[in-house]
């Protein structure tokens, strides 16, 4: 689940007035000039009606701010009882999406002169949590901020700095992103009614009467060429807490399955059980690389990376007891078969973010500093280079050969890293539906935005990536039927 947070905002107004009228809420100035107001009954959905009560009470226009599991941000803005300006980034949970009108926002939150300009940028941003964060800098207040959060952390933690040059990066980076002439043309290979299964390779085709909600558990699998096979999940047979992390070539699958232990299991393709594992918690899921698994979980109390062999035995592992965040979710190979991974370390009172560079063997090999966080990456096997994306600062380029930094490029968007091509091009998500070429300079040689989200990347049997997408918040709003687009990118 996502995160789910809903507050009100006031601005210019002593937080002793609105305490005196919800007594109950937690009211305080966590920014000057701005009144946040929580409570624990606050959710989506009801916060505008809370806004919308207090607004008649006293003169000052009252936004009502929420957000649910980064499918959609509601900002509400009332006034003596009646909404005066609305903005809603997507069709979900009822909400029809709407832009709101800048020069509305600007006008009732006495933003300063020009915000509105600014705003109608930060409006087309798909990302929410990128977008929530723009807007905090904007307006100068939290707004990604719940009644948990205030319960759980000192009032000293919540009070932030905002800067608009961070918005002002975004924009100019936005803009220089709009004039691109692309190098790649986009076609829709295929498209076909279904949702996608636990598995995002499986999909569950709707039933005569259109229902998805079915009892019997045949799934179907996507082909690199857009067609579907047919595949009986297991789910049933193994276990109704079961579910599949990973499908082998051989035709295994490799289970997860949460209980009182955390079990990581196999089961063949004659439907028999060959090995399993207990672990405490799997951070990383099996990766199969020459027909070994390597995963990173806490077992016995210890952060460690490990090598099984097909019998599901332990070969090799390597304990990281001074290791920090990783937060990467998954491995990269190299065509030496060296394997790379980034975590932060806790050197005493240091924290540092690290690539790490191992053997076959998890012996460490090499390892650079690369500042901040890291969530994900990619790798080009031809060149070897490393494309990293260092949270909110810049993509970084790596040559795996000498672990150096090759280029860098400044990005505060948040992005994630999809994939390689044959022409040694990075691919990049954008909010949901967006995706931008980079090449091997890092410079932008095309962007296509696709209908739906992007939820899965392969190559297909033409060499060509491909993207797959689901109309998951239209389809949730009653607008479409549930459908299934594969896009393919060629030259």
């Amino acid at each position: 689940m996502g995160t789910k947070f809903a507050n009100l905002q006031i601005r210019n107004i002593d937080p002793a007035e609105i305490q005196r009228l919800m007594p109950d809420c937690i009211v305080r100035e966590l920014a000057k000039g701005w009144t946040t107001v929580l409570h624990e009954q606050f959710q989506i959905g009801q916060i505008e009606g809370e806004a919308r009560k207090l607004s008649k009470r006293i003169d000052n226009a009252v936004l009502s701010v929420g957000y649910y599991d980064d499918d959609i941000l509601v900002l509400n803005i009332f006034q003596r009882g009646k909404s005066v300006a609305l903005h809603v980034s997507n069709d979900a949970y009822g909400y029809d999406a709407k832009t709101g009108n800048p020069t509305s926002f600007q006008r009732y939150l006495e933003l300063d002169e020009g915000a509105a300009n600014i705003l109608k940028e930060v409006f087309k941003c798909e990302n929410l949590e990128q977008k929530t964060n723009l807007l905090e800098n904007l307006f100068g207040v939290p707004l990604w901020i719940g009644y948990h959060d205030f319960s759980q952390s000192s009032e000293e933690n919540l009070e932030r700095e905002f800067t608009k040059l961070m918005v002002m990066d975004y924009i100019n980076e936005s803009k220089a992103a709009s004039k691109i002439k692309n190098k790649t043309n986009l076609r829709l290979r295929t498209e076909f009614e279904g949702m996608p299964e636990i598995s995002s390779s499986l999909y569950i085709l709707p039933k005569a009467n259109g229902n998805f909600l079915v009892d019997d558990p045949n799934t179907y699998e996507l082909q690199t060429d857009g067609s579907l096979i047919l595949k009986k999940t297991d789910l049933d047979r193994v276990s109704t807490s079961a579910y599949p992390l990973l499908h082998t070539p051989d035709g295994a699958t490799i289970y997860s399955s949460y209980g009182p232990e955390s079990i990581i299991f196999e089961i063949g393709a004659d439907e028999e059980k060959k090995w399993e594992l207990k672990l405490k918690y799997l951070k990383v899921p099996p990766v199969l690389h020459n027909n070994k698994f390597f995963m990173h979980a806490e077992i016995d109390d210890e952060s460690t990376i490990i090598k099984l062999n097909r019998q599901g035995h332990i070969e090799s592992s390597i304990n990281l007891p001074a290791w920090g965040g990783c937060h990467w979710n998954t491995f990269l190979f190299d065509n030496l078969n060296r394997m790379y991974y980034c975590c932060s370390l806790n050197e005493g009172d240091i924290r540092s973010t690290k690539l790490f560079c191992f053997d076959e063997e998890l012996k460490p090999l090499a390892q650079l500093d690369i500042g901040d966080t890291s969530f994900d990456s990619v790798i080009d096997k031809q060149s070897g280079m490393i494309t990293l994306f260092v949270f909110q600062n810049e993509i970084v380029m790596v040559d795996s050969n000498t672990m150096q930094v090759s280029r860098r490029k400044k990005c505060t968007e948040y992005i994630e890293l999809i994939l390689v091509d044959n022409k040694n091009n990075v691919y990049i998500k954008k909010g949901e539906s967006t995706i931008e070429l980079l090449n091997t300079n890092l410079e932008v040689i095309s962007r296509h935005r696709l209908k739906g989200q992007i939820h899965k990347n392969f190559i297909n049997s033409e060499g060509n990536p491909c993207l797959v997408t689901w109309n998951g918040s239209k389809w949730n709003s009653g607008k479409e039927k549930s459908m299934i687009r594969v896009f393919e990118v060629y030259y």
